[in-house]
């Protein structure tokens, strides 16, 4: 009997695991940037590319932590990539904009996008 009570009170008072919030949210990129100089009147040297950004979060739990990779090509079609993490938070039902910039080369840039993200 005071085994069955010992058992019970061990077992009921036992913290139940909480499951994980399900966080909603996304990137979208807003525009992207990039500044370039014309030099010695004869050629442009083009600049690094800033990619301005929106966090998304549609749920309702707050972002505090995001991580993300940028991923760029300029016109000669070599690739370029930059992971960041950014301590910044998002409340519930709220976009956040924020920029980063990356660098292509001496090129114009294609494209970019955004993979690998993280919310926490």
């Amino acid at each position: 009997m005071v085994c069955t009570i010992v058992l019970t009170f061990m077992f009921g008072c036992a913290e139940k695991e909480k499951a994980e919030p399900n966080i909603s949210a996304r990137f979208r990129i807003d525009s992207l940037k990039q500044d370039s100089v014309f030099f010695a009147d004869t050629t442009y040297i083009k600049g690094k590319v800033k990619v301005y950004y929106s966090v998304i979060n549609d749920g309702s739990v707050i972002v505090n932590c995001y991580r993300y990779t940028i991923n760029a090509m300029n016109t000669d079609s070599v690739y370029f990539q930059i992971a960041e993490s950014h301590f910044n938070t998002v409340p519930a039902k709220t976009e956040r904009h924020d920029s980063t910039k990356i660098g292509i080369a001496n090129c114009r840039v294609a494209y970019a996008r955004i993979d690998n993200t993280s919310f926490q």
